[in-house]
């Protein structure tokens, strides 16, 4: 499920509220990837309770789309995400992005090349351009330049909170399991037993191999 980086030096704590790397169309993020990658499986829900978003483990996939589709009777598509903390150089704070593989290849591609993880203090700066809207959007990641982060920068991080919590129980992603599935994403019980482990940590990047409509964090 996860990509790990050596980053205890930086250290992280729960927070009222997350902050979400958005793109605009037209606009340009600048970014800094810190620390840990995460990837996940994450369903878009529509109901009359409310629209939400859920995710599962990796392994969960088919069998939760199974679950939801039948329960609903609409079609659900698993869709692979994945999410680092990132340094927003617009304002020195730290964000979460979550994107999914037209946007995280291009990270996955110079780990392998730089034989370095993104987030660790050999990666660098990003760049990533969105133009237009929706399921038309596109997007444009470009390496920047190396910038180690400097003891100022983690000075500010560690006052500023830490960074954001992607594993375990406390993530901001919280995986389901099967047996809470239709409890979660409609608010009804099921009563399904969960029948599939959870996924162990990856030790590298991995391109993602499931097509997604949007690269932004929601997508309704």
């Amino acid at each position: 499920m996860a990509t790990e980086v050596d980053w205890n030096n930086v250290g992280g704590k729960d927070r009222e509220k997350t902050r979400f790397v958005k793109f605009t169309d037209g606009k340009t993020v600048n970014c800094r990837p810190i620390g840990t990658v995460v990837e996940f499986i994450k369903f878009f829900i529509k109901s009359p309770n409310g629209n939400r978003s859920i995710c599962v483990e990796l392994a969960d996939a088919d069998q939760a789309a199974t679950v939801l589709s039948q329960h609903s009777g609409q079609q659900y598509t698993p869709q692979h995400r994945y999410a680092m903390n990132v340094l927003n150089r617009e304002d020195g704070q730290i964000y979460v992005l979550e994107v999914g593989s037209s946007i995280f290849k291009h990270f996955a591609n110079w780990a392998t090349a730089a034989k370095q993880q993104p987030g660790s203090n050999a990666g660098g700066d990003w760049s990533i351009y969105a133009e237009g809207n929706g399921k038309q959007r596109r997007y444009t990641t470009t390496f920047i330049k190396n910038t180690p982060v400097v003891e100022a920068e983690r000075k500010t991080i560690k006052e500023a909170g830490g960074v954001y919590t992607l594993k375990g129980e406390k993530s901001v992603f919280p995986s389901v399991p099967l047996d809470q599935l239709i409890e979660k994403a409609f608010g009804e019980s099921s009563g399904q037993p969960a029948t599939t482990p959870a996924t162990e940590p990856a030790s590298e990047p991995q391109a993602a191999t499931t097509a997604v409509m949007n690269d932004d964090p929601i997508n309704w």
